[in-house]
């Protein structure tokens, strides 16, 4: 004997949007969860951003730092050849204004001289 058991449509119906709600429900889900990695991903890309802007900064100034401890430290080479060159200059001044005041480059000078004017040929 068979026995026939009656399932009204409506809860057929109903068995069918549980189903529809629990996948509407999963896709809302999925959404969501695919913002949130969306939101993740955007926060790590920012986190990239700034760390690169940051080492970007700690190299120009390290650049900074570099070009002017070049700049200082050949301003202070330029300024000792300089001094050098000055002191140079001053001891050629004080051999040369020796030289000239010494009686013996003077009597030599004099000599030479009227050696030429006397035509004596030196």
């Amino acid at each position: 004997m068979r026995v026939a058991v009656f399932v009204p449509q409506s809860m057929d119906s109903h068995a069918q949007k549980l189903e529809e709600g629990q996948d509407i429900t999963a896709v809302l889900r999925a959404e969501r969860e695919a913002e949130e990695a969306v939101e993740r991903a955007k926060l790590d890309a920012r986190g990239v951003v700034e760390s690169a802007r940051d080492k970007a900064r700690r190299i120009r100034e390290q650049t900074d730092r570099r070009i002017a401890k070049l700049s200082a430290g050949m301003s202070a080479v330029t300024e000792r050849q300089i001094e050098a060159l000055r002191i140079e200059e001053a001891e050629r001044r004080e051999q040369l204004s020796q030289r000239g005041h010494d009686p013996r480059v003077i009597r030599a000078a004099v000599e030479r001289v009227a050696d030429w004017l006397l035509g004596g040929g030196g």
